[in-house]
């Protein structure tokens, strides 16, 4: 009797979390969207500026950078987060939000080391290197594309989705990663 009730429950509960979209329908968001953005010219050259100022970081070096990031979040001071927020390619990722209807909740733009070059909002941690957003993108090929599982956003309440992908120069090379935060119900 226990193992109906607890069946009845998680069905009832899995029902209320909004559909997923298809597999065909993130390759087509990143396909017709994102490696549209992430080819501007804005984005280009954040990203080579930052992965020339990061070429010969050491990971003691990157974890020290991602501690000082988590202490500003709630300092009154915040250098390091107000260098990476105000960016012209922080605001250009603003743009992408605005323009997006209320599709696109966040969107965080990595260098080839993992390290936010840019972002649409603050984000808990300055470095995405250890997180399957960035290891499962960036080194994986041109069409690699990590889908998170969806979650509620409690600040805004939304069911949101992470697509992540690598992000290709011109000539085909991966020079970072980008995840998009997407509204589950609108995609």
């Amino acid at each position: 009797m226990k193992l109906i009730a607890l069946s009845t429950a998680l069905t009832l509960s899995i029902g209320l979390l909004p559909a997923h979209a298809s597999e065909e329908d993130y390759k087509t968001f990143v396909q017709t969207k994102a490696n549209v953005w992430m080819a501007d010219p804005v984005v280009q050259s954040a990203l080579a500026a930052a992965n020339a100022a990061h070429a010969d970081l050491t990971e003691p070096a990157i974890l020290d950078l991602d501690a000082t990031w988590r202490t500003q979040i709630d300092a009154s001071d915040k250098p390091l987060i107000t260098q990476v927020l105000s960016a012209h390619v922080s605001d250009y990722l603003r743009s992408i939000i605005d323009g997006s209807d209320g599709l696109i909740a966040e969107i965080i733009l990595m260098d080839d080391r993992g390290l936010n070059a840019g972002i649409s909002s603050v984000t808990s941690d300055y470095w995405q290197g250890d997180e399957d957003k960035f290891q499962q993108t960036y080194a994986a090929g041109p069409a690699a594309i990590n889908v998170s599982d969806v979650e509620l956003d409690e600040s805004t309440g939304v069911y949101v989705i992470q697509i992540s992908m690598p992000v290709l120069d011109p000539t085909g090379a991966a020079i970072g990663a980008a995840t998009f935060s997407l509204d589950a119900e609108r995609l």
